[in-house]
């Protein structure tokens, strides 16, 4: 949203109901597995002491913002839209930091991760959205470009700060978690090539359908790639320290 349009140009999608429909329905996801959705009503009753209060918070703020964005457009919505946008993801970094079981959420790089790694994956989105509809700028993967070298970056500093817990604490980290720093899947680095492919493409200004083309596909494995790396943070990585019983 933060990056300027084409008044002319109709999206399939506009960013800000895409935003919307995204945040409800991961909130609906978590609702959904805790087993008892019925008791969301008491979710903003402990603001001072919970993040997932704090989150739930922020993200009807700023689905909210979202809507008068979208009615009437303004840059100062834009910049709350995303100060929201940010505080809901660090939300989420700090609810999964704070699950002391947990040792490698416990690390203090895992809140700002999923934040440049939800970017990273809101610019995937918003290239197939923009490509579909013929409205890709020059702008917008060179912004996933750069979250995505961050992205990166973080990555591997976390994968380190993983195997550094392993060494320093292997009797408290499950063997099921066990991995080293330099298992690093390649899909991680593909979309980088293909953002750096469709940048490339955009100095060619006879040929906007293969720009068009390479955003669509840098799109889809940017946002593959983001929903790979939370899957392994929350799955493989996600199990408790193991609890022995000394007699």
């Amino acid at each position: 949203m933060l990056i300027k349009e084409d008044s002319g140009v109709r999206l399939v999608v506009q960013p800000e109901w895409l935003a919307i429909l995204l945040v409800s329905a991961g909130l609906l996801s978590v609702a959904l597995e805790a087993g008892r959705p019925w008791r969301a009503r008491y979710i903003l009753s402990r603001l001072s002491s919970s993040w997932m209060s704090r989150e739930a918070l922020l993200a009807a703020v700023f689905m909210l913002l979202c809507i008068l964005q979208w009615q009437r457009p303004h840059a100062a919505l834009q910049v709350l839209c995303a100060a929201c946008a940010v505080g809901f993801m660090a939300a989420q970094g700090f609810l999964l930091y704070a699950s002391r079981a947990v040792p490698a959420w416990n690390l203090a790089v895992l809140p700002p991760l999923l934040v440049v790694s939800s970017f990273y994956a809101g610019c995937g989105l918003n290239l197939i959205n923009h490509s579909v509809s013929g409205a890709v700028r020059t702008m917008l993967p060179l912004a996933a470009l750069i979250a995505g070298i961050g992205d990166w970056g973080i990555w591997r500093i976390y994968l380190r700060s993983v195997e550094w817990v392993q060494i320093r604490d292997p009797d408290h980290f499950p063997s099921q978690e066990r991995l080293s720093g330099s298992e690093e899947n390649p899909v991680h680095l593909m979309p980088l090539g293909l953002t750096g492919l469709c940048l490339l493409a955009a100095s060619f200004t006879e040929a906007p359908f293969l720009f068009s083309v390479l955003a669509a596909v840098a799109g889809v494995g940017i946002f593959l790639s983001s929903s790979l790396q939370k899957y392994r943070i929350l799955s493989e990585l996600g199990n408790q320290r193991e609890i022995r019983i000394h007699c």
